[in-house]
């Protein structure tokens, strides 16, 4: 057997045992993930200043990143959200002080216009 008859013999063999190992590799990776993903809930929880990410390789830091990244906009949206519900109920406020403004007979407005009027400038 000449040097090409022998590589082309081993290659299928070569494969085989490439892709065992990239199978492998693979199933490894979720279980590591999930790992992960609770040391850095624990590391969030547990921060003594130490850099989260030390140990994490370029993907997981990037995965890191965005997780974080994801929990800033989700709090501010929670803040957003918030200050407009706020924001509505003073609106509602308002116009059922101006309601109340509504219902008063308008013979009571010409006896106290007066003191309708100082109390709308203060």
């Amino acid at each position: 057997m000449n040097d090409q008859q022998t590589q082309q013999a081993t290659q299928p063999a070569n494969e085989l045992n490439t892709d065992s190992t990239l199978q492998k590799d693979q199933s490894d990776i979720q279980p590591k993930k999930d790992q992960n993903i609770q040391n850095t809930e624990k590391s969030d929880i547990d921060s003594t200043g130490d850099d989260p990410t030390k140990n994490m390789t370029k993907a997981q830091k990037k995965v890191y990143e965005a997780e974080q990244k994801l929990k800033l906009a989700k709090q501010e949206l929670e803040k957003e959200q918030e200050a407009e519900k706020e924001k509505n109920s003073q609106d509602i406020m308002k116009l059922l002080d101006k309601q109340k403004l509504l219902d008063i007979p308008l013979p009571v407005w010409k006896q106290h216009i007066k003191e309708i009027a100082e109390k709308l400038k203060a």
